[in-house]
């Protein structure tokens, strides 16, 4: 379990400065203006689990080598029979919970709770849909969170990264 920094991206084909970084595949920051697209991620505003599943299925390529795809676990309308296979043939390195959960207050946190939405349950529902097939990026904003995720997750093959290390790149 090691710590590392990533670079988002838009498409499949990173500029030649990323050779070597991590990125995680997030093509539904390209749906909003640079200036907004970092927090726009974390609002319902778009399906983006669905709007990977259309560029991968629309020909978007092979995953550069330290590639993760950025899945929104937590989406009720996730068909993962349906999106794995496009991802294996991407040739996705792993998965990564992104856009994760913010970490809100006690009483937005209380409310999502009600619904099964929790940073917990994004993590096993992350580990659950990687398997032995794909490795892990888990995203965390803060102590508490990486300290939870390190909890719930035995795979040597995981890797953290937080939320602020995170850089934008279109």
């Amino acid at each position: 379990m090691s710590e590392l920094s990533a670079r988002v991206s838009i498409d499949l084909e990173p500029p030649a400065s990323t050779s070597g970084e991590v990125i995680v595949y997030s093509p539904a920051l390209a749906l909003f203006p640079r200036e907004i697209a970092q927090e726009a991620a974390f609002l319902p505003l778009c399906n983006p689990n669905q709007v990977v599943m259309e560029r991968l299925r629309n020909g978007a390529g092979l995953a550069p080598e330290n590639c993760f795809c950025g899945i929104f676990t937590l989406d009720p309308l996730l068909n993962w029979a349906e999106l794995e296979p496009f991802l294996r043939d991407a040739n996705f390195r792993g998965l990564c919970n992104f856009p994760t959960l913010p970490n809100f207050g006690e009483e937005e946190r209380s409310a999502l709770l009600a619904s099964d939405y929790s940073y917990d349950s994004e993590i096993a529902r992350l580990a659950d849909l990687a398997g032995d097939e794909f490795e892990l990026l888990v995203v965390y904003s803060d102590d508490c969170h990486l300290d939870r995720a390190k909890a719930q997750l035995s795979a040597p093959n995981t890797a953290f990264c937080k939320l602020g290390a995170i850089q934008y790149m279109r």
